[in-house]
């Protein structure tokens, strides 16, 4: 018999007996298994995704098992600037697992040791990483631009960052306050935007205000950009109809309701009946909106808003057409022509009648 006293898991192996006497020799091999604690993981632990709260760390079942199959492992984490380890999970079943209360900007290594019935076995240590965003928080976008407003409302635009960090750009978070206020109120408390277009609800006629975004993606949020200036607001449409008599124009009924005629992968085609009353004018256009299912947020489908000033004369039966952007005003003068010129560069010498749906915009500061 021979006994060994002192043998752990690195004594497993197979040895060559050799016994010898008077009549001769004999050897005989023996498989030689040494009943231990699992011994480390095979290759090398991964971390991915890191982020500045948590991250996932992974390995592989050890070589040696000691004889006796790994139950669970142990996985603990320490910064490199500290001694200790820290266990983070005391009993993982799996190959990998989630550890959580990172310290942003922290660098730490992790190790993890499989168990069996003999106890915890040889830890295998991770390359050092730091806990922070694989990507950043997003830069300012465009200052907001007033583009419409209405008696209540007010339509604002705003430029897309230059760059979204690294992650996707999940909402933009829009602020208001009054010209006589210093407290900022956030607009949409209760719904996201995806857009770089919003109208904002529930202003009061007359007041001015000031707008301000900000982008938020997967780390989170920048301080608000440039603030929009704080002047602008209010303006105002009026309505006329000129038959060389001054009269006022009523607003015309709502169409029908559209109704779906063709669809395809990336588009949709709807068609509407005319109002039943036009509201003494010829209708200039539509204006078509979609809200998108479960938001309360309408988003206008087209851009272009249709004024159309027309006059025929009893001579020429002509027809002329002017297309202007009327929504976007930062983009039209800042100084606008009244009604009655208007007019007069429309009148030719001549007997005619003159009809104008739409007109003039009217600052009102």
């Amino acid at each position: 018999m021979a006994i060994i006293k002192v043998c752990d898991r690195n004594d497993t192996g197979k040895y060559v007996l050799t016994v010898k006497n008077a009549s001769g020799v004999k050897t005989v091999a023996v498989d030689v298994k040494v009943l231990d604690a699992p011994g480390p993981c095979t290759d090398t632990i991964k971390i991915s995704p890191v982020t500045e709260e948590k991250c996932t760390v992974s390995w592989k079942i050890p070589l040696e098992d000691g004889g006796d199959p790994v139950t669970h492992y142990i996985a603990e984490r320490r910064e490199t600037s500290r001694l200790n380890w820290v266990v983070a999970e005391t009993e993982c079943k799996t190959l990998s697992c989630v550890i959580t209360r990172l310290i942003k900007n922290n660098e730490y290594i992790f190790r993890v040791r499989g168990v069996n019935k003999y106890g915890p076995g040889v830890p295998l240590e991770s390359e050092p990483v730091i806990a922070r965003n694989a990507y950043t928080i997003p830069s300012p976008p465009g200052a907001p631009e007033i583009t419409a407003v209405g008696k209540e409302h007010a339509i604002i635009e705003w430029l897309k960052p230059e760059s979204d960090g690294g992650s996707e750009i999940k909402n933009y978070l829009v602020d208001k306050r009054e010209k006589k206020s210093v407290r900022w109120t956030r607009v949409n408390k209760d719904y996201t935007i995806y857009d770089t277009r919003l109208k904002i609800a529930s202003l009061l006629e007359g007041s001015n205000y000031q707008f301000r975004v900000a982008a938020v993606n997967a780390a989170g949020n920048r301080q608000p950009n440039e603030a929009s200036e704080h002047h602008i607001h209010y303006f105002k449409w009026n309505y006329f109809y000129f038959n060389f008599s001054y009269s006022i124009a009523d607003t015309p009924a709502p169409p029908s309701v559209p109704r779906v005629t063709d669809t395809t992968k990336h588009s949709i085609s709807l068609a509407w009946t005319r109002p039943m009353y036009d509201g003494g004018a010829d209708v200039a256009g539509y204006i078509l909106e979609m809200l998108e299912e479960r938001t309360e947020q309408w988003y206008r489908a087209h851009h272009l808003a249709i004024i159309i000033l027309s006059h025929s004369s009893t001579s020429l039966q002509k027809q002329c057409h002017f297309l202007e952007d009327c929504l976007d005003l930062g983009k039209l003068p800042r100084k606008y022509l009244k009604v009655e010129e208007v007019v007069k560069q429309l009148l030719t010498p001549g007997n005619m009648t003159l009809q104008l749906v739409k007109a003039s915009l009217i600052l009102e500061s």
